[in-house]
């Protein structure tokens, strides 16, 4: 193959590797090691295509191309980036989902019962925050997490009594 048809397989194989975010030449090399059992020309284009010197060896060997194959062949691995991207999207959409957002850190139940205890103590004479602060301990629960809780449970507290106090 001339020099200068060499130049433009590199030079579009380079592009490719720029579309799609891969090193080609690593990814040939692993290819590589995958195809041995395959046919000894694509074998030969796979060893080859291991670093931008053998590659061009390897075109450097073989015959020029006809003009209407090489321009059929260049438009084929120009397609290349699609064909691979469309295909990532494919198999992406197979694999399994994972659940989004964080798990709770505490459960509906412990929640329940850390506000329970909230009241409890806040019923025997100590004060709001110290209440908090000793069932946070109690039940291990970080203080942000004790003080959303309660705000939530006050919210839902309010919303229970307020029908029932409200004078007709």
């Amino acid at each position: 193959m001339k020099p200068e048809t060499g130049k433009r397989f590199i030079q579009l194989w380079e592009v490719i590797g720029q579309q799609i975010g891969l090193d080609m030449y690593a990814q040939m090399r692993k290819l590589d090691r995958l195809i041995q059992r395959y046919g000894n020309k694509f074998k030969a284009f796979c060893h080859a295509a291991g670093s931008q010197q053998r590659l061009r060896g390897f075109l450097r060997k073989i015959e020029e191309p006809s003009p209407e194959w090489l321009e059929k062949y260049l438009a084929a691995l120009q397609s290349l980036p699609a064909i691979l991207r469309t295909g990532m999207v494919q198999y992406a959409a197979q694999l399994p989902r994972h659940k989004q957002g964080r798990k709770p850190a505490v459960t509906p139940d412990v929640a329940d019962k850390a506000c329970a205890d909230v009241y409890a103590l806040i019923g025997q004479g100590r004060s709001q925050s110290q209440a908090l602060k000793e069932v946070r301990e109690r039940y291990n629960i970080g203080p942000r997490t004790m003080y959303r809780l309660w705000a939530k449970w006050q919210e839902v507290r309010k919303a229970l009594i307020s029908p029932l106090t409200k004078k007709a």
